[in-house]
């Protein structure tokens, strides 16, 4: 999309200025600088375009590279040398639940 752009401001700067049709001579000027600021208008848009879906995309990456950081970071069940032997509560939840129950 931007070398279509591009090539269309370049083929429409290549156009001659003043063209002479029969007994009248038209200037084509004012066009051909409408048609290269348009041109450069649609290259400027679409770059902008891009640069804002890369960074927003960017972005997420990072959010999602924290959260996955956060969750690789917890302690897995067994981690660290501890075992869970029969009968023993899995988390310090289960630990104060099977507490609350034995003082009932």
């Amino acid at each position: 999309m931007l070398l279509l752009c591009r090539a269309v401001g370049q083929q429409v700067a290549s156009l001659p200025g003043n063209a002479v049709v029969s007994f009248i001579k038209i200037s084509a000027k004012p066009l051909r600088t409408g048609l290269t600021t348009w041109a450069s208008k649609w290259v400027y848009l679409f770059t902008h375009y891009l640069q804002d879906k890369v960074v927003n995309s960017i972005s997420e990456l990072y959010s999602f590279m924290d959260s996955a950081d956060a969750t690789l970071a917890r302690k897995v069940l067994g981690e660290g040398g501890e075992e869970q032997h029969e009968g023993q509560p899995a988390t310090e939840e289960a630990t104060d639940e099977a507490v609350a129950a034995d003082n009932k």
